[in-house]
């Protein structure tokens, strides 16, 4: 997963971002899910406070922050529902 600030004035875009990943990415670099954010936790020197975005998963019911899935056959990011939450948990889904 990786946590991402988009600008105010600035549009999240799920296509531009898979083009972006799998031009530039190598296969085990590339974020499986996306969870876009206001701010991002610090801690007391200024080091990126990763553990309760850990802490927290991937379940779209439990997280207030938009949750995105790489999804290869849309060739795009894709919000992450309960539905598909569901599926990937049941393994109809493939990560």
């Amino acid at each position: 997963m990786a946590a991402i600030i988009v600008r105010p004035e600035c549009e999240f875009s799920g296509k531009k971002l898979f083009d972006h990943v799998l031009n530039d990415l190598p296969g085990y670099a590339r974020p499986l899910f996306i969870r876009l954010q206001e701010s991002m936790e610090m801690t007391g020197t200024f080091k990126l406070q990763k553990f309760n975005l850990v802490e927290s998963g991937f379940n779209p019911s439990t997280i207030c922050d938009p949750l995105y899935f790489l999804d290869c056959s849309e060739k795009s990011y894709v919000p992450l529902t309960d539905t598909l939450y569901g599926s990937i948990l049941a393994g109809e889904r493939k990560l």
